[in-house]
């Protein structure tokens, strides 16, 4: 009978007793950070920026999402708020800073390859008047190739290919 007693008495203890949170994570790998230890979104964000060694982007849809995984399980592995050090992933994961951070990359990465494919038909065509005639090819970021044959005159055709076809045209 005591030992049913102390038994039954501890198990009422060890049910009051305050589940261990978990350790902050950070994954190098994919720049996932899962901050533990608070529930203060501003604390939690200073963690995240000295795991990511600069800046990271709160994950809003994920950590909803967690909240209510946590209301269904009550394990406690849900209990964490996400950031992403990532600014590519975290655009993709719906973080709105990070998707304009991202566009105006694009939009600068598309301007200068503009300008350097510019540079680069105005120097073969140069080169083309002053030899006698000149050909290239590009190969595009999307996997379209763009060539461009020029003569001595100056008149030029150019041909593009993608997935859905080629066209040929001459000035």
């Amino acid at each position: 009978m005591n030992k049913t007693i102390i038994f039954f008495v501890s198990v009422l203890l060890l049910g009051c007793v305050e589940r261990p949170t978990l350790k902050d994570d950070f994954n190098k790998e994919s720049g996932d950070v899962k901050i533990y230890s608070t529930t203060d979104i501003k604390l939690a964000q200073s963690k995240a920026d000295m795991l990511c060694g600069h800046h990271s982007f709160y994950l809003k849809l994920y950590h909803e999402s967690n909240i209510e995984l946590d209301k269904r399980s009550n394990h406690g592995i849900y209990r964490y708020i996400p950031f992403q050090c990532d600014v590519y992933a975290a655009a993709r994961a719906g973080n709105q800073e990070a998707e304009q951070q991202t566009e105006e990359s694009l939009a600068n990465a598309r301007k200068q390859l503009s300008e350097a494919k510019q540079h680069q038909y105005e120097a073969h065509k140069a080169y083309a008047k002053k030899y006698g005639g000149d050909s290239y090819s590009v190969v595009n970021p999307d996997g379209s190739i763009e060539a461009h044959s020029f003569d001595s005159k100056g008149r030029a055709c150019h041909s593009d290919a993608d997935q859905y076809g080629s066209q040929i045209y001459c000035d």
